[in-house]
């Protein structure tokens, strides 16, 4: 009887429906970028290196994606920029150290056929919804953790608190984040 109730309890562990596939953003293998349109002419761009976060893909095809970006790892063309973007008028890092982006409920499927992804972004102590363009994917469906995620979206920075310069820098910074994962 004993040993019965082992093998039910082992069966109903293992059934479907109860699984749900983890993959680890690989730091490095992904990055995220950014960049602004200064004085009606020229773009400034930053990076930031190392994301942090999982996607998750339940056994009905559906996937959520977690993203959080370390302020501190944020590069520009130089370090007088950098030492800005951290200040209190944009990111204000010593107060809100991280970004965050979680994502809603998205097909799996958008990852080869492109898409969109919505989901909240979080800096500055404010949450925003969002949304993300996939592009789609040219790699093995097999091997997910092989390939590369590239998203694109857009925000408005004055949304997050950050309206100085409004003269000289655009209100719109567009996103792109390049998504490595491990199993």
């Amino acid at each position: 009887m004993r040993l019965c109730s082992t093998v039910c309890l082992l069966l109903l562990w293992t059934l479907p429906g109860q699984a749900t596939e983890t993959l680890h953003i690989d730091p490095r293998r992904s990055e995220a970028s950014f960049s602004a349109r200064l004085f009606w002419f020229r773009h400034v761009e930053g990076r930031m290196a190392e994301p942090q976060g999982q996607l998750q893909i339940d056994e009905n095809g559906r996937a959520r994606v977690t993203v959080r970006l370390d302020i501190a790892s944020a590069r520009m063309d130089n370090p007088r920029r950098e030492a800005m973007l951290r200040s209190p008028e944009f990111f204000d890092s010593d107060r809100y150290p991280l970004i965050r982006f979680q994502s809603g409920q998205f097909p799996v499927s958008s990852l080869w056929q492109g898409g969109t992804i919505d989901g909240q972004l979080s800096m500055r102590g404010a949450t925003h919804a969002v949304q993300f363009t996939l592009q789609p994917l040219r790699c093995d469906r097999q091997h997910i953790s092989e390939c590369l995620i590239r998203a694109d979206g857009e925000v408005k920075r004055s949304a997050f608190g950050m309206d100085t310069y409004r003269l000289a820098l655009g209100d719109d910074v567009k996103l792109s984040l390049t998504i490595g994962f491990r199993r």
